[in-house]
């Protein structure tokens, strides 16, 4: 991994800042719109079912998400409008299986459920190429227009898995440097193919974490921010940004070679 050699240190404060109509990159998460170099929250929404729910596909105006209903482990994946309400939904191929990670592919969803990674129709369809096994402990999955990343976490320790989808292989990793006792790590992928990486520290303190961005390689950090947070999946995608009301976050570090 190759080091950036200049830090720019930004202090951020609380300010309310005017509504804006043209389309940003924006990262998504399972209830909000965020600013993608500081993860203040745009604009929020609330979550339409009841249950455990995780997940976050931006899909141009709409959010993909999928829930476990109290009870039986049972999966759904639903995909809603930025008022909260559910414009479809279809239930996972795996029943039964835990489901965490989902990602669009154009007029197709990628998600992992139950161990393995399902190419699929918006209506739930299994398309090609067939299933493929990514084992357990996956958080997150993020779609770069050829090769699919797997966000893997366990045993306090993460990483960011890259699998040739025709062949069910890895074909690259990353292996985030900060932190100690990492959980729970997301990813996405822009237009251009950065990565983008967020994940909770337990050894620091409730909420704490990092967010890196990396160059579409992987080798080198663009973006370093010494913020996280408990997470459910993230995507990034561009969108208008209808009102801004951020709060103070602290100290954020952009790095440049």
């Amino acid at each position: 991994m190759k080091y950036a050699k200049t830090t720019l240190v930004i202090l951020l404060t609380t300010a309310t800042v005017a509504a804006a109509t043209d389309p940003r990159l924006s990262i998504w998460v399972t209830t909000a719109q965020k600013d993608p170099y500081t993860l203040i929250t745009w604009f929020s929404w609330d979550i339409p079912v009841e249950g455990e729910t995780r997940g976050a596909a931006f899909d141009d105006g709409y959010i993909w998400l999928h829930s476990k209903k109290s009870g039986p482990e049972i999966y759904d994946y639903y995909k809603i409008d930025f008022e909260g309400n559910i414009i479809t939904s279809f239930q996972s191929p795996d029943v039964y299986g835990k489901s965490r990670g989902i990602d669009v592919d154009g007029d197709y969803l990628w998600i992992a459920c139950n161990g393995y990674v399902y190419h699929v129709t918006k209506a739930g369809s299994v398309i090609s190429p067939p299933p493929f096994s990514v084992g357990s402990g996956i958080d997150d999955i993020a779609w770069d227009g050829e090769y699919l990343w797997v966000a893997w976490g366990e045993s306090d320790s993460i990483a960011y898995y890259k699998y040739d989808v025709d062949t069910g292989t890895v074909v690259d990793v990353i292996i985030p440097e900060y932190g100690q006792l990492l959980e729970w790590p997301a990813s996405a992928v822009d237009d251009d193919g950065y990565i983008y990486c967020l994940y909770s520290d337990r050894f620091d303190d409730v909420g704490g974490g990092y967010y890196l961005i990396y160059e579409p390689n992987g080798d080198d950090i663009v973006y370093f921010l010494n913020y996280g947070f408990l997470n459910y999946g993230i995507d990034v995608g561009a969108w208008p940004v209808t009102s801004i009301t951020p709060t103070s976050l602290g100290t954020i570090k952009a790095l440049y070679k």
